[in-house]
């Protein structure tokens, strides 16, 4: 039924859909709006719409069981819709990477990502491609780091996240056709500007 999926990470809710923590959940919102994408389902526990780019139809999927606890919702789509690893992007925020920034890998460790965390321990593998979307650094100081990244982006900084959202959703389009190491070579240098 599908040969891939993209899943945005975030929170669910009003409270959270303008903070740092929930660019994933923009970036799906937004690729689902271009892609005139077609609702599939939403449980209790994740939103799946559906969009057709060329002759792949992908999943687009947010997780409804907060960040934490993303591994699960994830396992389930994999083992329910037979997509395997390498056709599965995530999708989400980096306290690591200035606002502006973007990664792509193809395997890893999920650093202090929590959502990243549960979805590595969940699939019991490491070898998942990612993008992930830099959210500052500069306020992000000891003991402060959730306050920082359940913050909304300043009124200064909204121009370059909607920037950063629209050049992410084409690489995440063009992870459909062209290799990680490409990609990785196209974006991992780049530093979008307003």
């Amino acid at each position: 039924m599908f040969t891939h999926a993209i899943v945005g990470l975030g929170n669910p809710g009003p409270r959270f859909v303008c903070t740092r923590h929930n660019v994933g959940f923009r970036l799906i919102d937004r690729m689902a709006l271009a892609n005139q994408a077609q609702a599939v389902s939403l449980r209790a526990d994740m939103s799946l719409t559906s969009i057709q780019i060329e002759e792949h139809r992908i999943a687009l999927i947010k997780p409804l069981t907060y960040m934490n606890r993303s591994g699960s919702v994830v396992a389930s789509f994999l083992s329910r819709y037979s997509v395997p690893t390498d056709r599965l992007l995530i999708v989400y925020d980096d306290v690591a990477l200035a606002l502006g920034r973007m990664r792509f890998r193809s395997c890893g460790s999920a650093g202090s990502h929590n959502g990243m965390g549960d979805i590595v321990e969940k699939l019991q593998t490491t070898e998942i491609p990612r993008l992930r979307l830099g959210i500052g650094t500069e306020m992000a100081v000891d003991g402060e780091l959730a306050e920082f990244v359940l913050s909304d982006f300043t009124v200064n900084e909204q121009s370059l996240v909607g920037n950063v959202l629209e050049i992410a959703s084409k690489a995440a389009r063009m992870w459909l056709f062209e290799s990680t190491d490409y990609l990785m070579s196209q974006f991992n240098g780049l530093a979008v500007e307003v």
